[in-house]
């Protein structure tokens, strides 16, 4: 497990948790619009640009759902290992062993679309 794939996953799960989605709302007039700043790409100050985060997202959705919830449960969600069980199924003595198979799945994944 590289420590660069750890630290990319956690650059887009902080992508993934603030990203902004266009806001709109009913006037009157239909006439609201979202700010501009609401558009704009959230800034990586981890030292990845935005297409490595793009590419962290497209070897996450690859992943099989159970490491995928695993991945949004420790990542995004920072949830206690508990109640990442619970929610995926994975018995709690395994989920460290199922996290780095999901990593290196995503580091291989990376790898590959190089």
């Amino acid at each position: 497990m590289e420590i660069k794939t750890v630290d990319l996953i956690k650059a887009w799960a902080n992508w993934a948790r603030t990203k902004r989605h266009r806001q709109t709302c009913g006037s009157a007039e239909g006439r609201y619009r979202a700010p501009s700043d609401v558009d704009a790409d959230i800034p990586v100050s981890s030292g990845f640009t935005m297409r490595d985060i793009y590419a962290c997202d497209d070897a996450w959705r690859k992943l099989p759902i159970r490491f995928r919830r695993l991945i949004q449960c420790i990542y995004i969600a920072r949830l206690p290992d508990y109640r990442i069980a619970k929610r995926t199924g994975i018995p709690l003595p395994m989920i460290k062993i199922c996290h780095d198979k999901a990593v290196i799945m995503i580091a291989s994944e990376l790898d590959r679309n190089k």
